[in-house]
């Protein structure tokens, strides 16, 4: 229905099952803005709760619509300021790059940790990196970082050379 009219943006407040992913990848690749929300833990997560919320015979389909109609995934954490005043936005992106578009067309969602990790010049980090530049700009705390990191243990390494 809202694919008939002529919206330039489409808002949907929350992809909770197939059948609305399926209307929210349809709508993009026709050319609208879908802009929705998933709770999960990270950009690859992400895809792979899209993937995993249809049918084993059909995911090979919806990692092509998903890889041809994606622009970018953010995830977001509220981390607390070492001001003690407030919180401030950590954010991991992850773009859809020429490896992440294939690693979501092949469904080898295990790999794009590490693309995001590397895409910097697509304009891609990760929860570590993002908390470890706000740790680096003394807006939060070391244990703070490490509350919310993605996986503890690098983002260690990675304040140790800092």
């Amino acid at each position: 229905s809202v694919t008939r009219q002529t919206p330039d943006v489409i808002a949907i407040g929350e992809l909770r099952d197939a059948e609305t992913m399926d209307v929210a990848m349809t709508a993009a690749e026709i050319g609208h803005l879908v802009i929705t929300t998933l709770h999960t833990v990270s950009a690859a997560a992400t895809v792979d709760r899209i993937l995993n919320s249809f049918p084993q015979h059909l995911r090979g389909q919806v990692a092509t619509q998903l890889a041809a109609s994606l622009l970018c995934v953010t995830s977001q954490r509220l981390v607390r300021r070492i001001s003690g005043h407030g919180r401030m936005p950590a954010v991991e992106v992850m773009t859809n790059s020429p490896t992440v578009r294939k690693q979501i067309e092949e469904g080898d969602t295990g790999e794009l940790y590490a693309s995001i990790r590397e895409g910097h010049h697509f304009g891609m980090n990760t929860m570590n990196q993002a908390l470890e530049k706000l740790y680096q700009a003394k807006h939060i705390s070391y244990e703070e970082a490490l509350l919310y990191a993605g996986n503890p243990t690098e983002l260690r390494q990675m304040l140790r050379h800092t």
